[in-house]
Formats: C-alpha cells, structure tokens, sequence
C-alpha cells in the first residue's frame, strides 16, 4: 500500500467544526474516502486485520 494513501489527521477539540461537517462525533474515528464506497471505523484501530477488513482492504496483505 506504500504511496497509494493519503492521511490526514484532525484535532476535533482544535477543528470542532470540521469533525462536525464530517459526521464525527466519537473518537477514534477513521473514514476511508476512496476508492468507493466510503468506510467508517469507530473506536480502537488496533487490531490491524479487523481494521483492514472493515475497510475493504483485506486483500492488499501479503
């Protein structure tokens, strides 16, 4: 997956606003834009394989 993601992180106490135009309200949250369909995950990210899974991207581990 190296060079095929962008990240972006935001602060919800510094940005409130731009977590509210993005329809987070619990953190952790992480949401997938693309490719479709868009994905969201609420809550602990540690479970590396869960995660990919419920992003749809299961079949990028080698």
């Amino acid at each position: 997956m190296a060079g095929r993601y962008e990240i972006e992180v935001v602060d919800v106490f510094r940005q409130p606003q731009r977590a509210l135009a993005d329809a987070v309200f619990m953190t952790p949250t992480l949401i997938k834009l693309a490719p479709l369909p868009q994905r969201a995950i609420v809550g602990t990210l540690s479970q590396t394989q869960t995660v990919l899974q419920a992003l749809g991207l299961e079949a990028v581990l080698p």
